[in-house]
């Protein structure tokens, strides 16, 4: 066991930890010793912190549950031998002398006089510091199981029922008196913050979001602008001016008819927000003006209603300092330059919306001189005749989920600007002139744009414009289903030029006129991207080229016209290293449409393009060239009723003036009525060409209607045709073939060459030819209804005819058969016509 002593100071420990239930202040009252001795000489062992050693194992009866449990609610209603007083807060003094007289003298000798003075762990140290701890830790358990082998009934006649009668109630009535905890003059019961010193009733507000005076916060102050940390004013103005360099000032609800001047750096924030905070300028300047390098952070404001100013209808920065905007709103404003924003120096639009301003010259939204970032932002409904969201030059960035959209002007409707713009979505913006979404000027960068569903209603660059003499160069954009009268996509003024690789894509855009895609003007280029799925109404689905236009490394794809389905060059151009495929052309030209001009397709390949359709007759599958002079490139697998691979028309007046066509693979090509890899119905050249596996029912190779066909150093190879002219088909025309080889082609009836007499008799003349391998059913060479002057060319004998007529045959208009001209031998030269037959 440990020793009475050691008990005791635990018992004591206790006491002093514990506080009175009946406080309620932080704050401690001054401490009660109340020491309450209680000596009760109990035989018990009155756990009482008297250990009672009793060696007896007398098992006393007196368990001395000892009953003074002693809640000691503290009412101290003093024991009754207790000359101490109620608790007063000073120290009780009394030592509690009352003890049992049971001297139990068990005979045992268990002298058990209670040497335990019992002090009854009542020593009720009772510091009363208010806590009031005093639990009494006598709970006085005292089971005293003092087993005693003499058993010892001594029921300890007293039974102990020591209830310690100080049942020490001390219920601790003592209210704590007020406290003014923050020493503001006012306590807790009236003071609403009490820990805060600037608030109690009556204080002065400040606008801070709490009710400094007391008042309802539900109705919070309005028309108060405070300095954090300073003083409190009723105007903007007035806090800006009393400010010092690094201030911030809070401005509660309300609306401020004010115009706003800032010399030093600073910060202004609507507590509440824009919906809550409105600064209207007064008319004639704008709502907030920076000064020098003067540097300014807004947040939480409706910048609303400013008109007249030169430049910055809601906020003027005509400085080199930061202007920051944040979660705010700047709507309504007017001026010259810059309707809602305009800066000089840096800005930064951040989670805030600029809507329904108006500049009478530039920049209706935001006109910036340096830099602008927006983000996570919209700049929306703006106006002005250029740049009707944002405006100017350096660099223009777009983060998160920034838009520019539904503004307009007539230039430039989402943005007009110069330098690097980068990330922004541009998105159902009105021009009425040019660039319905973006106008680009000088030398300019665009990347990670998405310009969609803007439109030029009476102009050019539905979605994007790049302005005369300027260049562009586009990374990693979207320019789809934008509308214009001409250039649906992208216009090119002339001598601009637009630089991409294939991570831009120009898709889905419509010209009510001409160049779904792109529009080029004068001298113009283009290099890179994909120019997919657009449409003309009128002419050139996926370009339109004016004048000596290049387009280089480009794909050109489903695109659809009327003419020109994937697009038309006008007076001259090049298409280098480019793919035209799978475009559509309802009349003419389903893969590109030449005209009055020189054009190299050097690295070029127009493949699977389609002219023509159920309801409509389509020339050119590949290539509609009209006064055209074409180099270099590949026709393959194209489409049309007439021209499969190529067809050449007369110009727009009916004029036959004539094209030409050198170093051209023409192959594959399949036509429905006639001319499977070229038709012509003007004069044209074709020299260093290959014109082979092409089909159709008459000319699968070549057809002529009326004009002169004029083939050098060509090869006419392996195309088949339904009807007649397997190889080449003349009608009521003129083919002059020098070095030539038509070989191994097959048709019905003249295998080789047809030569056909609809109103007049054809003709052809071969100089050092050859005719060779060809097959038919009826004159597998040539089968002629005019005439053929044939000089050191080759006939065979390899040609073949399936009805058994001899090989190299010229067949005339009756069906009479004339001399096989093969027996005038290799390279002889000799003349046929219907009348005289073959004549060496």
């Amino acid at each position: 066991m440990f020793p009475r002593s050691s008990l005791l100071a635990l018992a004591l420990l206790l006491v002093a930890c514990k506080k009175d239930k009946g406080d309620t202040e932080e704050t401690d009252l001054p401490v009660e010793t109340d020491t309450d001795t209680d000596s009760d000489s109990d035989a018990d062992t009155d756990s009482d912190a008297d250990t009672d050693s009793d060696a007896d194992t007398d098992a006393d009866a007196d368990t001395d549950a000892d009953a003074d449990t002693d809640s000691d609610t503290d009412t101290d209603t003093a024991l009754p031998n207790d000359t101490g007083t109620p608790d007063t807060g000073a120290p009780d003094t009394a030592t509690d002398t009352g003890g049992d007289a049971d001297t139990d003298t068990d005979s045992d000798t268990d002298s058990d006089t209670d040497a335990d003075t019992d002090t009854d762990s009542d020593t009720d140290s009772d510091t009363d510091s208010d806590t009031d701890s005093d639990t009494d830790a006598d709970t006085d358990s005292d089971t005293d199981s003092d087993t005693d082998a003499d058993t010892d009934a001594d029921t300890d006649a007293d039974t102990d029922a020591d209830t310690d009668a100080d049942t020490d109630a001390d219920t601790d009535t003592d209210t704590d008196p007020p406290v003014d905890a923050d020493s503001d003059g006012f306590d807790s019961t009236v003071d609403c913050d009490d820990l805060d010193a600037a608030v109690y009733p009556g204080a002065p507000e400040i606008c801070d979001g709490r009710a400094n005076d007391c008042n309802d916060l539900s109705a919070p102050e309005t028309h108060l602008v405070t300095i954090v940390g300073g003083g409190t004013y009723g105007t903007i103005q007035g806090a800006v001016d009393a400010a010092v360099p690094g201030d911030v000032l809070n401005i509660c609800d309300g609306l401020y008819v004010e115009n706003v001047t800032v010399g030093v750096n600073l910060q202004m924030r609507g507590i509440h927000g824009r919906d809550s905070t409105t600064l209207q300028p007064i008319a004639g300047a704008p709502g907030i003006l920076m000064q020098s390098d003067a540097g300014l952070r807004v947040r939480g404001l409706e910048i609303s209603g400013g008109t007249g100013a030169a430049t910055g209808g809601g906020i003027h920065n005509p400085g080199t300092g930061e202007l920051i905007v944040r979660e705010s709103r700047v709507s309504g404003n007017a001026a010259a330059n810059g309707g809602g924003i305009a800066s000089q120096g840096i800005l930064t639009v951040r989670e805030s919306i600029v809507r329904g301003n108006s500049a009478s010259v530039t920049g209706g939204g935001v006109l910036s001189g340096l830099a602008v970032v927006i983000e996570d932002s919209v700049v929306e409904a703006n106006e002005a005749p250029l740049g009707g969201g944002v405006a100017g030059l350096g660099e223009l960035l777009c983060t998160g989920t920034s838009s520019i959209q539904s503004n307009t002007a007539d230039y430039g409707a989402g943005i007009a600007f110069s330098g690097l713009v980068d990330g922004c979505a541009v998105t159902q913006n009105v021009a009425a002139l040019a660039g319905g979404g973006v106008l680009v000027s000088d030398a300019s960068l665009l990347t990670g744009l998405n310009i969609t569903q803007n439109a030029a209603t009476n102009g050019t660059g539905g979605g994007l414009v790049v302005t005369e003499s300027s260049s562009v160069t586009v990374v990693g954009t979207r320019i789809a289903s934008n509308v214009a009268v001409d250039g649906g996509g992208v216009a090119l003024a002339d001598s601009a030029s637009l630089s991409a690789d294939d991570s831009v894509t120009v898709t889905l855009n419509t010209a009510e006129s001409v160049g779904g895609g792109v529009l080029l003007g004068n001298a113009s280029s283009w290099a890179g991207a994909v120019i997919e799925a657009n449409d003309a109404v009128v002419l050139s689905g996926g370009f339109h080229g004016i004048a000596a236009n290049t387009i280089t490394g480009t794909l050109v794809t489903a695109n659809t016209a009327p003419a020109g389905g994937g697009g038309s060059l006008v007076a001259g151009g090049s298409l280098e290293s480019c793919t035209i495929e799978s475009n559509t052309a309802a009349l003419l030209g389903g893969g590109v449409n030449l005209s009055n001009g020189t054009f190299d397709l050097t690295g070029t390949t127009i493949v699977d393009n389609v002219a023509g359709g159920l309801a409509s007759l389509g020339f050119g599958g590949g290539i509609a060239a009209s006064v055209a002079v074409v180099t270099n490139g590949s026709v393959v697998s194209n489409d049309a009723q007439v021209g499969g691979g190529i067809a050449v028309l007369v110009d727009s007046t009916g004029t036959a003036s004539g094209s030409a066509f050198s170093n051209i693979l023409i192959d594959q090509n399949t036509t429905t009525v006639g001319g499977g890899g070229v038709w012509t119905e003007d004069a044209l050249t074709l020299a260093d060409s290959t014109i082979s596996a092409n089909t159709g029912v008459v000319g699968a190779g070549i057809a002529v209607d009326g004009a002169l066909l004029e083939l050098d150093n060509a090869i006419v190879s392996a195309n088949v045709a339904a009807l007649s002219g397997g190889g080449i088909h003349v009608n009521d025309g003129v083919a002059l073939l020098s070095s030539t080889d038509v070989l191994e082609n097959v048709a019905g009836l003249g295998g080789g060459i047809h030569l056909a007499n609809d109103t007049s008799p054809s003709s052809a003349v071969l100089t050092s030819s050859a005719v060779l391998r060809n097959v038919a059913n009826n004159a597998g060479g040539i089968f002629s209804q005019g005439s053929v002057t044939v000089a050191a060319s080759d006939f065979g004998p390899d040609n073949s005819a399936n009805d058994n007529i001899p090989q190299d045959v010229v067949q005339e208009l009756d069906g009479s058969v004339l001399p096989d001209v093969a027996e005038y031998g290799n390279n002889a030269t000799f003349a046929c016509d219907r009348t005289t037959g073959c004549v060496p």
